[in-house]
């Protein structure tokens, strides 16, 4: 609990300087969707990167064009060329994940190919999920004690739909001791526009069984960025009434007067639920 508090806590920080995507705990968005027997394995060698669907859609923020999938632990989008994911994670954002370009980290670490298998699937029109992609590591003996780490991207074409533009999926087994110790975990945006998100960096059970997190662009009253305009917001603006100490960070500001009133609680409670 006290880390869902500093990752909400950072996110609110992140929406005042105009951070636009954000992650979102949604451990019952579904449960971990198993295509290792469905998917195509990319037999990748240690530390390699193999470039998937050339002419990949994308969504509103993920770029159209080749996807790379790297060994480990995360993939790129609109590239020309395959670009490498270093074993040697670091802080979001970093020229060593796929030269700076964007890239969704769902597990940025030094997996050896010995103990990493990785798939990919793409979902075209399923009744349940829609069109997505699907790209699936499996991490056997990842903490050394035995522990199997499964973790997914999904990349949601029917964004439109959910509100949701990918999802990162984890399945842990053994003793999982510390999940996250050595990884990066977030969302780099490769100067498209929407910001650098970073879910944790080798933190101490970032992610456990069952984790999910779904990467959002919140509505703009959800000031906490929850995915819901509820009491949380209402009292965060409460708490801003007045005249805003800065006019360009004050998220609260609707109509754009640099006065939290009456005028923004009508709009937030017109966004509610």
């Amino acid at each position: 609990m006290q880390r869902t508090a500093l990752v909400a806590a950072a996110l609110l920080a992140e929406s005042a300087v105009g951070q636009l995507v954000h992650f979102i705990e949604e451990p019952g968005a579904g449960p971990f969707l198993d295509i290792e027997a469905m998917g195509q394995p990319l037999d990748l060698p240690d530390d390699g990167e193999v470039g998937i669907l050339e002419t990949f859609s994308g969504n509103f923020i993920f770029r159209p064009g080749l996807v790379v999938v790297g060994q480990n632990g995360g993939m790129s989008f609109g590239q020309k060329t395959v670009t490498n994911l270093g074993p040697d994670n670091q802080e979001i954002p970093s020229g060593e994940a796929f030269m700076g370009s964007q890239a969704a980290l769902a597990f940025w670490d030094d997996i050896d190919d010995k103990e990493g298998d990785v798939f990919f699937a793409e979902l075209v029109d399923d009744p349940q999920l829609g069109t997505r992609l699907i790209v699936q590591w499996n991490y056997h003996n990842f903490d050394g004690a035995g522990s199997t780490l499964r973790f997914q991207v999904h990349i949601l074409e029917n964004m439109q739909l959910t509100g949701t533009y990918s999802q990162y999926f984890y399945e842990i087994q053994g003793p999982a001791t510390g999940a996250g110790v050595s990884a990066t975990i977030g969302y780099q945006d490769g100067s498209t526009g929407y910001g650098d998100l970073q879910y944790s960096f080798n933190l101490v059970d970032a992610v456990t069984d069952g984790t999910v997190l779904s990467m959002i662009v919140p509505d703009p009253a959800d000031l906490n960025a929850d995915g819901l305009v509820g009491i949380v917001d209402f009292l965060i603006l409460l708490g801003a009434w007045g005249p805003c100490a800065d006019c360009d960070s004050c998220p609260a500001d609707f109509n754009g007067n640099c006065v939290i009133g009456l005028p923004d609680l009508l709009e937030l409670l017109s966004h509610w639920g």
